[in-house]
């Protein structure tokens, strides 16, 4: 969304586009359950590989990594572990689905109502920045917008610059 900054339509693009991946991805999810148990491994790999490449691109790490674990013990034939692996890649894709619709409906309201300005910035929202970021969560972005703002207002670094001397 950075790269769109400043083009409406383009981020209007880029959210639609966002929205209609996340839209689809529990009915994506199903179908390769539905090939697994229908005795279609190759299928259901290839199903959930394709899933985990989009949902991929949006930065869903732990997703990608349980997508990945269930896709080999699919073309493992690996019965033992199927159910608990089903499970923990469901629930990864749940997490991610519920964050990036947070992040949407986040910026959204971002564009409708621009960010006032932080007239001071406090630790407890840089230490909440920095967890989201170590955890790859997409609300990371929206918070980056609240604290660039704080950041610009301080007078001491640029949010757009990096820093010429240690931050």
């Amino acid at each position: 969304m950075a790269l769109a900054k400043g083009n409406p339509n383009l981020i209007k693009t880029l959210a639609g586009v966002i929205q209609n991946m996340i839209n689809h991805a529990t009915q994506d999810f199903q179908k390769a359950v539905a090939h697994w148990q229908q005795g279609e491994a190759q299928q259901a790999a290839s199903t959930l590989h394709t899933l985990r490449g989009s949902i991929g691109t949006l930065g869903a790490k732990d997703f990608a990594q349980a997508a990945l674990t269930l896709e080999n013990a699919i073309s493992h034939q690996d019965q033992v572990r199927m159910p608990a692996l089903l499970a923990n890649a469901e629930q990864q894709l749940q997490l991610t689905i519920t964050s990036v619709q947070a992040w949407l409906h986040a910026h959204d309201a971002g564009i409708a109502t621009p960010a006032s300005p932080i007239s001071q910035l406090q630790p407890e929202q840089l230490q909440e920045f920095k967890t989201l970021l170590q955890t790859q969560n997409m609300k990371a972005s929206a918070l980056y917008q609240e604290l660039q703002a704080g950041l610009q207002h301080t007078g001491h670094h640029s949010a757009s610059k990096p820093c010429s001397r240690p931050c």
